[in-house]
């Protein structure tokens, strides 16, 4: 019998095809089939073969008498001067090729021409890659990602800006990359075209074209077009919904074996699941999810959700009066650009300075709204997305795992897990009449949304209380005082907190309050690792340990590195002098939470000059240099701030040196919800070609030989962590039957249930963490304590836990 939800499902996999279908015949008018799915699986099935094909083809030439012999002396020597392989060449010609299939741009001449041109631009930046200074690089490959600019005008703007930048440094004209004539363009490709008719990927047939004039027109084989086709009908079956669900998602069953091949649960139809929608995301995973993983997964399949319609009419006015608000991007049209230069202008010559800064002018508008086009795609696919399910009483989503068992939405759009504009457009669509309790943490979730969440929750609350006048205002006419939440902490919830709290407190308008309310775990890797080594300082920092005046705010780790910080610095002479930039928040968390979760030195760096270069300090009062020293200074603050949690992360990464010593080429442990997580990384025998202007390809050439030892080791830390507080939600909400939302570290729910939530996530961190996890992990990774001995733990009591107001945030 045929639900509503299967023909759900059947007509929103027609929508998503029909979808697929005008990408695909987009960019073959526009000449970009090989970017399509099956133009990249064509370029895969080909290059190999095609590349072989064509250093055979221009060798076998090179020093002999023949049509292209020149042409093909002429390419060999560049490439060998140049350090590129045939490889390169061959996978640029084959983009080239593939992307004149089905259009009118064919002809053999025009093709063998786009080929040689494609090919001199290659040679061309790799010509300036082995000449420029690093900053000349860094300016050509920003120009070579210019979004929205066509390959002739980019390569232009390469080629001009990149030879007044050496002639600037002395050199000659002569000495730079010369221009082909164009006669060589088409010798050049033609000499690539002739191995793909040769391997009989493609045809050059003869066709009139006026009554006493034909042409040769490339187009494929028909066995290379019976694969293509193939391949389409390969892909239209992998193509599937993403919508939301209109009748709950199926339960998911608990099953022997691994979490990759149970397709149980979820969407309604079979073809809609398999092979898209496993329990488990990642083919190579061999992950196995105990009975909690699957209640949970089904408690959030059973929690209904609605578009706010409150927040949806404020959104969507915005975007049809064309008014950007808060990280919400709507499309706008600049009136500028629609101008013509003005006379006076036109009347100077083309070098004068006024005229100069008019064209510079322009092109900086115009790139500025070619970025806004981009920001505003997303957003206009949630807003489409939420103006068709803007009338439903209620929808679901459906949920699975990755291999360390953390939990995600399968849906594409209307996700509580994405940024804050997206997640205030829905609200659950069952509500609670607010009790005492729950109208506190109504108040405090409102505050906390304006002013964030490092205030204590009397403060919170109490903001909401005095601010009742400026809360009614802004739900009245959000757009005209804009400017008073704008700014908030997170805008968009804060206006959905804000319309539901004078509807549901003061209009008294609304009976039931259905926005969720979040909380968030005080950096739950540091609480993790600090209260498994039972170390009261990290557990103290992390706000485990409740403070002893019950009014205080949350204890905050990244000011409390940043005050160390300043120590270090000022107890160095050559240092006192970076004290005053070190003590902005953003500066102190960078290095503690990347730390975590595997984040590189460099990678710690480079967040500390992004956070300096916001506030104004970076390059001119603190230089790149000084980033070095700044970022070593943090690094040793964060260690002495949270010493055994640094102290495990090496641990860890012993433990997983000494596991591949002993034999392990995959990495196996169990967490105490009795989910067996699997970490596996292999080496694959491939070719990789990466251009400067057709992309980016990496095929696979041989079969999996031995695991990847770098990758192990530096996933193996951040993964081990995530499978616990992943285990961590799966334990505090089994049999719970109340609206529910999770985001990694961070749960939703209605006011009314947070204090029982909280409870709940107390008593399972202190079950998780209970007795030695370390101990535990070695064991499990076959790690005896005599090769890699156990870490001591201190006196921490996890008891005190159960006090802690700020644990979940």
């Amino acid at each position: 019998m045929k639900t509503k939800q299967h023909q759900h499902e059947i007509d929103t996999t027609i929508e998503a095809l029909r979808k697929r279908e005008n990408q695909v015949r987009q960019a073959i008018e526009r000449g970009y089939f090989s970017s399509t799915a099956e133009g990249q699986q064509l370029t895969r099935y080909i290059f190999i073969e095609y590349s072989k094909a064509v250093e055979s083809h221009v060798t076998h030439l090179v020093g002999r008498n023949g049509r292209f012999a020149s042409a093909a002396s002429h390419l060999y020597f560049q490439l060998k001067d140049l350090e590129v392989s045939f490889e390169h060449v061959a996978f640029v010609a084959l983009r080239k090729l593939i992307d004149c299939i089905h259009t009118k741009q064919n002809q053999r001449t025009h093709v063998c021409t786009a080929i040689g041109r494609a090919i001199q631009e290659e040679l061309r930046n790799q010509f300036f890659t082995l000449n420029l200074d690093e900053n000349g690089k860094k300016i050509r490959n920003k120009r070579l990602k210019k979004p929205r600019s066509t390959p002739k005008y980019r390569n232009l703007g390469v080629k001009l800006a990149m030879e007044r930048r050496l002639l600037e440094k002395g050199w000659a004209k002569d000495d730079l990359y010369q221009d082909w004539p164009s006669v060589l363009h088409t010798q050049v490709g033609s000499l690539l075209l002739d191995p793909a008719i040769k391997e009989k990927y493609f045809d050059a047939q003869t066709r009139w074209v006026a009554k006493n004039r034909s042409e040769k027109f490339v187009v494929p084989t028909p066995a290379l077009e019976e694969h293509l086709s193939k391949r389409k009908e390969q892909i239209d079956d992998l193509v599937t919904t993403k919508d939301v669900l209109i009748e709950p998602p199926l339960d998911w069953q608990l099953q022997d074996g691994e979490a990759r091949f149970n397709f149980s649960g979820g969407y309604h139809l079979p073809y809609t699941r398999k092979p898209n929608n496993p329990l488990c995301r990642g083919r190579h995973y061999e992950t196995r999810f105990g009975s909690d993983a699957i209640n949970l997964l089904n408690t959030l399949g059973r929690t209904a959700f609605q578009v706010d319609p409150l927040v949806f009419e404020v959104i969507d006015d915005c975007w049809e009066t064309q008014r950007s608000i808060a990280g919400f991007n709507s499309p706008f049209e600049n009136p500028e650009l629609n101008q013509e230069m003005p006379d006076h202008l036109k009347a100077l010559d083309k070098k004068h300075p006024d005229r100069v800064a008019w064209r510079k002018r322009q092109a900086y508008l115009h790139d500025q709204e070619q970025e806004h086009i981009e920001k505003t795609q997303s957003a206009q696919a949630v807003l489409i997305s939420a103006r068709k399910n803007e009338t439903r009483q209620r929808f679901w989503l459906s949920w699975s795992c990755d291999f360390r068992g953390r939990i995600y939405s399968q849906q594409s759009w209307l996700d509580p897990q994405s940024r804050d504009f997206e997640r205030s457009v829905l609200r659950f669509a069952d509500g609670c009449r607010l009790d005492e309790q729950g109208k506190e943490w109504a108040a405090r979730a409102v505050g906390a949304a304006f002013g964030g969440t490092k205030q204590s929750y009397a403060a919170r609350s109490q903001w909401t209380y005095e601010n009742t006048e400026l809360i009614a205002a802004i739900a009245s006419d959000p757009i005209r005082h804009s400017s008073q939440w704008e700014n908030a902490d997170e805008p968009w919830q804060f206006l959905q907190m804000a319309m539901e709290w004078n509807a549901v407190v003061l209009q008294q308008t609304k009976p039931l309050w259905q926005v969720p309310v979040s909380v968030d775990s005080t950096a739950s890797g540091l609480q993790l690792l600090s209260a498994m080594r039972r170390d009261p300082v990290g557990m103290k920092w992390t706000n485990l340990i409740p403070s002893e005046d019950p009014d205080q705010p949350p204890r905050d780790a990244y000011l409390e590195v940043l005050r160390v910080a300043r120590e270090i610095a000022e107890a160095d002479p050559q240092t006192v002098w970076l004290a005053k930039h070190l003590t902005d928040r953003s500066l102190g968390k960078p290095v503690l939470m990347i730390a975590i979760y595997g984040g590189s030195y460099r990678t710690n760096r480079g967040d500390i000059v992004d956070a300096l270069r916001k506030l104004g300090s970076y390059p001119d009062m603190v230089s790149w240099d000084d980033t070095k020293v700044m970022t070593d200074i943090l690094q040793k603050a964060s260690k002495q701030v949270f010493p055994a949690a640094f102290e495990t992360l090496d641990w860890l990464r012993q433990l997983c040196t000494k596991a591949i010593e002993n034999g392990a080429t995959s990495l196996w442990w169990e967490t105490p919800c009795s989910d067996q997580i699997h970490q596996s990384e292999y080496e694959v025998d491939s070719i990789e070609v990466d251009t400067y202007g057709h992309g980016r390809m990496r095929i696979a050439v041989g079969s999996v030989n031995e695991p990847n030892e770098k990758k192990l080791k530096s996933g193996f830390a951040p993964n081990f962590v995530h499978s616990y507080d992943a285990c961590l939600l799966k334990t505090a909400f089994q049999q719970w039957s109340k609206p529910l939302g999770t985001i990694h570290d961070c749960i939703s729910v209605l006011p009314n249930d947070m204090d029982q939530a909280h409870e709940r996530v107390r008593k399972a961190f202190i079950e998780i963490c209970h007795g030695d996890p370390l101990a535990r992990l070695a064991n499990n990774l076959k790690v005896p304590s005599k090769e890699h001995p156990k870490l001591v733990q201190g006196k921490g009591d996890l008891q005190k836990i159960l006090n802690s107001q700020y644990m979940f945030n």
